[in-house]
Protein backbone atom coordinates (compact mmCIF):
# COMPACT_ATOMS: atom_id res chain seq x y z
CA UNK A 1 0.00 0.00 0.00
CA UNK A 2 2.80 2.36 0.47
CA UNK A 3 4.24 2.14 -2.97
CA UNK A 4 0.13 3.04 -4.11
CA UNK A 5 0.56 6.47 -1.62
CA UNK A 6 4.42 7.06 -3.37
CA UNK A 7 2.44 6.56 -7.09
CA UNK A 8 -0.09 8.42 -6.48
CA UNK A 9 1.84 11.64 -4.63
CA UNK A 10 4.02 11.38 -7.47
CA UNK A 11 1.10 11.42 -10.29
CA UNK A 12 -0.50 14.47 -8.11
CA UNK A 13 2.40 16.06 -8.48
CA UNK A 14 3.41 15.86 -11.85
CA UNK A 15 0.03 16.63 -12.98
CA UNK A 16 0.06 20.24 -10.29
CA UNK A 17 2.93 21.01 -11.89
CA UNK A 18 2.64 20.08 -15.73
CA UNK A 19 0.29 22.93 -17.57
CA UNK A 20 -3.20 22.07 -18.16
CA UNK A 21 -5.80 22.22 -20.82
CA UNK A 22 -3.58 22.75 -23.57
CA UNK A 23 -1.48 25.30 -21.95
CA UNK A 24 2.43 25.98 -22.91
CA UNK A 25 4.48 25.92 -20.32
CA UNK A 26 6.92 29.20 -20.55
CA UNK A 27 9.96 28.14 -18.58
CA UNK A 28 9.78 24.13 -20.23
CA UNK A 29 13.62 23.16 -20.71
CA UNK A 30 14.86 26.59 -20.70
CA UNK A 31 17.71 28.07 -18.09
CA UNK A 32 16.21 29.83 -14.97
CA UNK A 33 17.33 33.53 -15.81
CA UNK A 34 19.59 34.64 -12.85
CA UNK A 35 20.32 37.98 -14.24
CA UNK A 36 17.53 40.76 -13.65
CA UNK A 37 17.16 43.29 -16.67
CA UNK A 38 19.11 46.50 -15.99
CA UNK A 39 17.31 49.37 -14.28
CA UNK A 40 16.60 51.98 -16.96
CA UNK A 41 19.07 55.20 -16.33
CA UNK A 42 17.25 58.98 -16.22
CA UNK A 43 19.37 61.02 -18.45
CA UNK A 44 21.45 63.91 -17.46
CA UNK A 45 20.38 67.83 -17.44
CA UNK A 46 23.01 67.97 -20.38
CA UNK A 47 21.68 64.51 -22.16
CA UNK A 48 17.90 66.07 -22.08
CA UNK A 49 19.03 69.43 -23.32
CA UNK A 50 20.64 68.01 -26.12
CA UNK A 51 17.66 65.39 -27.26
CA UNK A 52 15.61 68.80 -26.99
CA UNK A 53 17.75 70.70 -29.06
CA UNK A 54 18.12 67.88 -31.47
CA UNK A 55 14.02 67.66 -31.93
CA UNK A 56 13.80 71.50 -32.54
CA UNK A 57 16.29 71.28 -35.24
CA UNK A 58 14.70 68.25 -36.65
CA UNK A 59 11.01 70.11 -36.56
CA UNK A 60 12.46 73.33 -37.88
CA UNK A 61 14.22 71.31 -40.85
CA UNK A 62 11.16 69.20 -41.62
CA UNK A 63 9.09 72.77 -41.66
CA UNK A 64 12.04 74.30 -43.56
CA UNK A 65 11.67 71.34 -46.25
CA UNK A 66 7.98 72.34 -46.11
CA UNK A 67 8.54 75.55 -47.37
CA UNK A 68 10.98 74.99 -49.99
CA UNK A 69 8.12 72.29 -51.41
CA UNK A 70 5.30 74.68 -51.65
CA UNK A 71 7.51 77.07 -53.36
CA UNK A 72 8.73 74.85 -56.05
CA UNK A 73 4.87 74.15 -56.50
CA UNK A 74 4.04 77.37 -56.47
CA UNK A 75 6.52 77.82 -59.21
CA UNK A 76 5.76 75.22 -61.12
CA UNK A 77 2.17 76.15 -60.74
CA UNK A 78 2.60 79.84 -61.79
CA UNK A 79 2.13 80.39 -66.05
CA UNK A 80 5.59 81.02 -68.29
CA UNK A 81 5.42 84.17 -69.53
CA UNK A 82 5.29 84.87 -73.28
CA UNK A 83 6.84 87.68 -74.94
CA UNK A 84 6.83 88.27 -78.91
CA UNK A 85 7.45 90.76 -80.88
CA UNK A 86 8.36 92.98 -77.15
CA UNK A 87 4.99 92.11 -75.98
CA UNK A 88 3.99 90.57 -72.73
CA UNK A 89 0.81 88.39 -73.33
CA UNK A 90 -1.08 88.84 -70.04
CA UNK A 91 -1.53 86.34 -67.14
CA UNK A 92 -5.01 87.05 -65.88
CA UNK A 93 -7.54 89.55 -65.12
CA UNK A 94 -9.43 91.70 -67.73
CA UNK A 95 -6.56 92.37 -69.98
CA UNK A 96 -6.16 88.82 -70.03
CA UNK A 97 -9.62 88.61 -71.50
CA UNK A 98 -9.48 90.75 -74.03
CA UNK A 99 -6.50 89.09 -75.85
CA UNK A 100 -8.42 85.62 -75.19
CA UNK A 101 -11.36 87.23 -76.38
CA UNK A 102 -9.61 87.95 -79.89
CA UNK A 103 -7.76 84.65 -79.80
CA UNK A 104 -11.38 83.20 -80.09
CA UNK A 105 -12.79 85.33 -82.76
CA UNK A 106 -9.76 85.37 -84.89
CA UNK A 107 -9.76 81.46 -84.63
CA UNK A 108 -13.23 81.01 -85.65
CA UNK A 109 -13.10 84.04 -88.23
CA UNK A 110 -9.65 82.37 -89.58
CA UNK A 111 -8.05 85.87 -89.69
CA UNK A 112 -7.44 88.75 -87.51
CA UNK A 113 -10.38 89.99 -85.78
CA UNK A 114 -11.16 93.56 -86.40
CA UNK A 115 -11.07 96.40 -83.29
CA UNK A 116 -14.46 96.89 -83.63
CA UNK A 117 -16.01 93.38 -83.27
CA UNK A 118 -13.54 92.87 -80.25
CA UNK A 119 -15.16 96.30 -78.95
CA UNK A 120 -18.80 95.86 -79.66
CA UNK A 121 -18.31 92.18 -78.28
CA UNK A 122 -16.78 93.70 -74.81
CA UNK A 123 -19.10 96.40 -74.45
CA UNK A 124 -22.09 93.88 -75.02
CA UNK A 125 -20.71 91.51 -72.27
CA UNK A 126 -20.76 92.46 -68.23
CA UNK A 127 -17.25 92.56 -68.03
CA UNK A 128 -17.40 96.33 -66.88
CA UNK A 129 -14.18 97.24 -69.24
CA UNK A 130 -13.26 100.38 -70.20
CA UNK A 131 -13.27 101.58 -73.74
CA UNK A 132 -9.76 102.51 -73.46
CA UNK A 133 -8.60 99.16 -71.96
CA UNK A 134 -10.20 97.50 -75.05
CA UNK A 135 -8.51 99.85 -77.55
CA UNK A 136 -5.38 99.16 -75.40
CA UNK A 137 -4.59 95.35 -75.21
CA UNK A 138 -5.98 95.22 -78.65
CA UNK A 139 -3.15 97.16 -79.81
CA UNK A 140 -0.70 95.26 -78.14
CA UNK A 141 -2.40 91.69 -79.14
CA UNK A 142 -1.99 92.84 -82.56
CA UNK A 143 1.71 93.99 -82.12
CA UNK A 144 2.51 90.46 -80.40
CA UNK A 145 1.10 88.77 -83.31
CA UNK A 146 3.13 90.31 -85.69
CA UNK A 147 0.18 92.49 -86.80
CA UNK A 148 1.15 96.07 -88.32
CA UNK A 149 -1.68 97.39 -89.41
CA UNK A 150 -5.28 96.61 -89.55
CA UNK A 151 -6.38 95.79 -92.67
CA UNK A 152 -10.03 97.53 -93.16
CA UNK A 153 -13.06 95.70 -94.55
CA UNK A 154 -12.96 95.96 -98.31
CA UNK A 155 -16.12 98.25 -99.02
CA UNK A 156 -17.89 98.89 -102.57
CA UNK A 157 -15.84 101.20 -104.77
CA UNK A 158 -17.91 103.54 -105.83
CA UNK A 159 -19.18 104.10 -109.55
CA UNK A 160 -17.07 106.39 -111.54
CA UNK A 161 -19.76 109.52 -112.26
CA UNK A 162 -19.67 109.13 -116.42
CA UNK A 163 -20.82 105.97 -116.37
CA UNK A 164 -24.45 104.38 -115.18
CA UNK A 165 -24.74 101.52 -113.01
CA UNK A 166 -25.23 98.24 -114.74
CA UNK A 167 -28.42 96.95 -115.16
CA UNK A 168 -28.99 94.02 -113.58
Amino acid sequence: MKTSRVLFATAMMACLMSPTDGEASTNAGAAPTAIPPAPVKAPTKAEQKAADKKVKDDAKAKDKAEKEAKAKEAAAAKTEKVEQNGVTRPASGKTKLVWDIADAMSKELKAPVTRKAVTDALIAAPHLLVIGTIHTQYGKWRKFHGLVKEVAAPAEAPAPAGEAPAAE
